[in-house]
């Protein structure tokens, strides 16, 4: 055995090794969480540095040698031989002692009995260059656990004692598969205390196998106290900016960090593998099955006639993704430029009702399940992970993408499109992509998306992009419900064997919710309800869907830590500015788009065309949102004379988080990452929240100007007599009370109505709904720098849904009474409105239930037929009345009013999709920059027949 003192006494010369500029991931080995020695301080140099390779060589030797072992244990023996296993006391890293840490030679670099063997594992986690991260990043299954001897998770001595006299017992036996083919084994804890233990006792069990993040400041009292990154665009702060007593000049703390952070993503990979039937040890057939599970494709698609045929129109896309080589390096660029600053990294999701997750709880869509997963990893690294979910159901992106920086917000870095069955036309995509580059303070990382689109902006713009597979590849198959329950949970039920599909469809197997747990402080005033069968996918389905795209940032992670630590090998700290700024990089991207020709891609077939290169803005109340407050259509309307605003009507039924929800718990003993990467149990939700300030940016955006020039249809314009005051006949229209932001903590909607108040779902088509009888809806909109306003209208919608109007059928609700030009066109309707003013409010309510059920009935149907229903299920078109003749659309760009008839007003308007009505009200590229342009609109000429939501407003 070797002696523990040579170990201890290269440990010693951590001055000397980091003045040297040696590898820090070699020396990470000697900092995780180490014990003090004393040292024989005569002892030959070079006769330390022989031992210690000794060592390593050896260790390197047994690594090799347990690969191959079936019995994990092998390893753990072996490796306790060479490093004499006693257990360190606890102790800080980076010694707490220490006043400035920088100053290695005041106090010596301490070293834990592993330090060899974390040395090695290190080294080869810390390193993600290759395709397959599996390859690289070796799990540290028994290096970690015996790491035990950090601050927050101090070691209870009588439990040592009593498990070094009575050793815990574990008889395990694997139970095969009927079907020989199947290569899923689960294995079985059949020890008896297992239940009769603890939580803490279950923690420490936990960490004993897994181990534990092992790293912290010990020198956080001497850091600057003021965000120093701050003050820079982007927090691009040059190497010569940083503080002396900055953490990211600290080559002690920094060599400690990236160790751990290594480390931490390796087990976070290792877990996924291990929740998905590949952990190890495995048999040599199902090596291979682990390295394409979770494989992401590197590829070059400049000359390519099509993604790789996996991901092609025909492939089965049943892998983890694909992307090019300069793209994943640029995602890891943003990775280690956030980790660099203490910046936030936000991920945005934009798609149809898959997407959203409908069927499932909000939470468990697959977005919502990445960020589950992602968040603790992020803040350890010092980071803040943002993750929205902007789907619609029913919708494609076209009036979420127009206006990106607003709704999907201005600081994403990775936004993933799923909305292949509503957007299905190459400008839609085009659009949404361009705005995505060019509309907020950051240039994403685009995943999702079509691959022509994608080539071009990716050799014409160096724009960076990517796709995700289901990654069912290496799912096997269900065949039976006795054999599902020997298949590692998360796999079960999602590919059936032929004649057995009822298995993978059953609402149980397939959807798992519960609408409502009872709680003494609140009762629903209605019945709960389960959400009905749905065609959309299920959770399982979700879920692993959320594990491809964790693993995807994981490898980049990885990729990103391996480059910080081999740059500083020779360049010392901080990294240099090259391998992170962001600034010069957004700047090429932009720069290239600009330069396009409308001739390339598909963007330019929208008209005005200008969209396609001029930054928009929006306004608007569909939900989910960013900065929900701040993007309302309620932020710029313009009161009326007697103050009146259109509000929201609707209270929430009650605040504050849920009580934990059984139908988001995974089965007990299944294999669950959150705790693994948390070392504790059912993690509160908020638990990154106490790590983590979110750094607000303060650069502006610069690509606010165009070249291209558009023209709008004339229509005839003329300014009327009457004044622009705003009506009071305007209100809103199923708008969603609370922070309906799209994130994991978002509370939004639990309204007096709600069937099933625990879904959670936060995607609602709300606007501001008004006819002839509303007057003027007068809006302001700042900083209009190119001339474009666009509004989007529903014209769809029924006249007693203006609630606001239907006792003033025959006199107007505003200041300004309407002009209507043709009493025939206007008299029966007049007359219905009169009768139903006297008649019993219940009449009018039980009609209204009757259409509501057979709106229900008809979206069951179509939900059961696996119909992607594309229009709004709470109206029939058919029953909407057609407009007057005598219909006029007014429109007012600070107070010049242009008037459209019926027909140039059906001309103007564009119909995209359905429900997705936009009209230009401006395009004049020769127009200077205007801090404040008023805008405003009302109808004339139709009483209520012309009933029209607003509900988004652009403006660029």
């Amino acid at each position: 055995m070797l002696p523990k003192d040579a170990l201890m006494l290269e440990m010693e010369e951590s001055e000397e090794l980091v003045s040297s500029s040696v590898s820090p991931r070699t020396q990470a080995g000697f900092r995780s969480s180490s014990s003090p020695s004393s040292a024989d301080n005569n002892s030959s140099g070079k006769g330390r540095r022989l031992t210690v390779i000794f060592v390593v060589i050896s260790l390197l030797a047994v690594a090799l040698l347990a690969f191959w072992d079936d019995d994990i244990a092998t390893w753990d023996s072996i490796a306790t031989a060479h490093v004499n296993g006693k257990d360190p006391p606890e102790e800080n890293p980076i010694s707490a002692k220490d006043p400035n840490p920088t100053k290695a030679s005041q106090e010596k670099i301490k070293q834990e009995p592993k330090a060899s063997s974390s040395s090695s594992t290190s080294s080869e986690s810390s390193s993600s260059s290759s395709d397959d991260p599996a390859v690289e990043n070796e799990p540290e299954n028994n290096d970690e656990p015996k790491n035990t001897n950090e601050s927050t998770h101090p070691k209870n001595e009588n439990e040592t004692d009593k498990k070094k006299e009575e050793p815990e017992k574990t008889e395990t036996k694997e139970i095969e598969t009927k079907n020989e083919d199947d290569v899923t084994k689960k294995t079985e804890d059949e020890n008896p205390s297992e239940n009769a233990m603890t939580e803490e006792e279950k923690t420490n069990k936990l960490i004993a196998k897994w181990g534990k993040w092992g790293f912290w400041d010990g020198g956080e009292a001497t850091r600057p106290k003021e965000d120093y990154c701050a003050k820079f665009p982007h927090r691009d702060i040059g190497g010569m900016d940083f503080p002396e007593s900055a953490w990211q000049a600290d080559a002690v703390y920094v060599n400690h960090f990236l160790d751990s952070a290594a480390k931490f993503v390796s087990r976070a990979q290792e877990a996924i593998y291990t929740e998905y039937g590949y952990g190890r040890p495995l048999p040599p057939n199902k090596v291979h099955d682990r390295l394409k599970m979770f494989h992401l494709e590197k590829c070059d698609i400049e000359k390519a006639e099509g993604p790789p045929e996996k991901y092609s129109e025909n492939g089965d896309w049943d892998g983890a993704g694909w992307t090019t080589r300069r793209s994943f390096k640029g995602l890891s660029r943003r990775l280690l430029h956030a980790m660099m600053t203490n910046d936030s990294f936000t991920v945005v999701l934009a798609g149809d009702g898959a997407a959203a997750g409908h069927g499932n709880h909000f939470k468990q869509s697959y977005i919502m399940q990445f960020h589950k997963i992602m968040e603790p990893i992020f803040a350890r690294l010092g980071v803040k992970l943002i993750t929205r979910n902007i789907a619609h159901d029913g919708l494609g992106t076209i009036q979420d993408a127009l206006g990106s920086a607003s709704i999907y917000g201005d600081d994403v870095d990775w936004i993933i499109w799923d909305s292949k069955s509503t957007d299905k036309d190459r400008w839609a995509y085009d659009m949404f992509a361009r705005q995505a580059l060019i509309g907020g303070k950051r240039v994403p990382v685009l995943w999702g998306g079509e691959f022509e689109v994608f080539q071009n902006l990716h050799e014409t713009a160096d724009v960076d992009v990517g796709q995700f597979g289901s990654g069912l590849l290496g799912i096997p198959e269900t065949q039976s419900e006795m054999q599902a329950q020997r298949m590692p949970w998360a796999t079960r039920y999602m590919k059936c064997a032929a004649g057995h599909e009822d298995l993978c469809t059953a609402p149980g197997n397939r959807f798992q919710t519960k609408c409502w747990v009872d709680r003494n402080d609140i009762k629903p005033p209605v019945k709960q309800k389960e959400p009905s069968v749905s065609a959309h996918p299920g959770f399982r389905q979700h879920q692993l869907i959320g594990r491809i795209l964790s693993f995807t940032i994981l490898e980049a992670l990885g990729d990103a830590i391996s480059t910080w630590s081999e740059v500083t090998i020779t360049g010392g700290h901080p990294l240099p500015d090259e391998y992170w700024h962001i600034s010069d990089y957004y700047k090429n991207i932009r720069n290239k788009l600009g330069k396009l020709d409308e001739d390339s891609g598909h963007c330019h077939e929208l008209q005005p065309s200008r969209i396609c290169s001029t930054p928009m803005k929006a306004r608007t109340e569909f939900t989910p949102r960013a900065n929900p407050e701040e993007t309302s259509l309620l932020s710029i309307i313009q009161p009326a004379p007697d103050g009146y605003v259109p509000q929201i009507e609707e209270n929430m039924l009650y605040e504050g988080p849920d009580v934990p929800n059984p139908a988001l718990d995974i089965e007990e003993g299944s294999v669950d990452v959150m705790e693994i990467l948390s070392n504790r149990r059912r993690l509160d939700e908020s638990f990154a929240s106490s790590y983590i300030n979110n750094h607000s940016e303060e650069e502006s955006n610069e690509n606010d100007s165009t070249t291209q020039q558009g023209h709008l249809r004339r229509a005839s314009r003329r300014f009327l007599d009457d004044a622009i005051v705003p009506g009071t006949g305007w209100e809103l229209q199923d708008v969603l009370p609370g922070n309906c932001d799209g994130t994991y903590s978002g509370i939004c909607g639990r309204t007096q109505t709600d069937e099933c108040l625990l879904l959670g779902h936060m995607d609602n088509r709300g606007g501001v709904i008004g006819n002839e009888l509303s007057g003027w809806l007068v809006m302001n909109l700042k900083d209009v720098k190119a001339g474009i306003v666009i509004i989007k209208l529903e014209t769809g919608h029924l006249p007693e849904e203006s609630k606001r109007t239907i006792a003033s059928s025959n006199e107007s609700k505003n200041n300004d009474p309407p002009k209507i030009k043709d009493e025939k066109e206007l008299e029966k309707p007049q007359q219905e409105e009169s009768n139903k003013e006297t008649q019993d409010t219940e009449t009018e309510d039980t009609q209204r239930e009757k259409k509501d059920e057979t709106d229900k009935t008809e979206d069951t149907k179509k939900e059961k037929e696996g119909e992607n229903d594309t229009e709004d299920p709470k109206r029939d078109l058919k029953e909407v009345p057609e407009l007057p003749d005598t219909f006029e659309f007014d429109y007012a760009i600070n107070g010049r009013i242009t008037t459209l008839d019926k027909e140039q007003f059906l001309k103007n308007k564009h119909i995209l999709q359905p429900d997705v009505e936009l009209l230009t009200v401006l395009d004049d590229p020769e127009m200077k920059p205007q801090e404040n342009v008023q805008l405003a609109i009302r109808m004339r000429g139709c009483g209520r027949l012309c009933t029209f939501k607003l509900s988004h407003v652009y403006w660029g």
